[in-house]
């Protein structure tokens, strides 16, 4: 059954996201409790609607937040059921620069103020 988000797209895309639903279908585990809501929540293609997120993470070999925050949020709300099933898939990274390397590297006159001390001067404008 062709869904209405993907039916302008090439066929070969089509296809390619239908075989990748089918094969998480049919590797699903049905011996779980509730695996009949957990397949749904983790479904690609579901009633009528390709599930972006869902094809990532099935395809995905890990899975991370930009901060912690972040990484909680989709590990207890957005995630959830994906969490449940690989939780060795979710792990937390941050973005790779800290607030003081951006302000030292993109302000070079205001890090040296900060560096020397000037804050109050260059604040009250003496600077």
């Amino acid at each position: 059954m062709a869904h209405r988000h993907v039916l302008q797209a090439p066929p070969r895309v089509y296809q390619i996201i239908d075989e990748i639903s089918r094969r998480w279908h049919e590797s699903f585990d049905t011996t779980q409790e509730g695996w009949q809501e957990r397949l749904r929540q983790t479904a690609i293609l579901w009633d009528g609607e390709i599930r972006m997120a869902n094809l990532s993470v099935i395809c995905s070999h890990s899975v991370n937040g930009v901060a912690k925050i972040h990484s909680d949020i989709i590990k207890n709300i957005v995630l959830k059921d994906f969490y449940a099933l690989t939780p060795e898939k979710f792990n937390n990274k941050t973005n790779g620069i800290s607030h003081r390397r951006f302000f030292a590297e993109a302000n070079p006159h205001l890090r040296q103020a900060r560096d020397r001390g000037h804050w109050r001067r260059l604040a009250e404008g003496r600077l």
